[in-house]
């Protein structure tokens, strides 16, 4: 990751267009791999669902093939799972958000009927 300031301001956007509108508006122009800098912002996006819940064959192989006598099918937990698909943008995601050099964190959803 870029060496970027300690005291900037991190934002998670729903998707890539939408964090380059934002980044674009915060003055974050530079390029890293999944995010955009500058101006002391770091803007990052999700891509579809960076994490699903687990299917429930994912909790118990039993569970592949639903037979009535299996229900109710109720996991003591239900754990959250990062697909191939998602993975590589999932761990930008979290090395940002979880790292100490940033002061704040944003999350945007998109604007419009089904983000606000």
């Amino acid at each position: 990751m870029a060496d970027l300031e300690s005291g900037t301001i991190a934002v998670l956007a729903e998707k890539p267009s939408v964090a380059r509108d934002i980044a674009r508006e915060l003055g974050a122009t530079s390029r890293g791999d999944g995010y955009l800098h500058g101006n002391r912002y770091v803007v990052t996006w999700a891509v579809g669902h960076l994490v699903s819940l687990a299917q429930p064959h994912e909790i118990n192989p039993e569970w592949r093939k639903w037979h009535r006598s299996l229900l109710p099918m109720l996991p003591s937990q239900w754990p959250l799972v990062v697909y191939d698909k998602t993975k590589d943008q999932f761990e930008i995601v979290k090395r940002i958000l979880n790292s100490r050099r940033y002061r704040a964190s944003f999350v945007r959803p998109m604007p419009g009927a089904k983000g606000n």
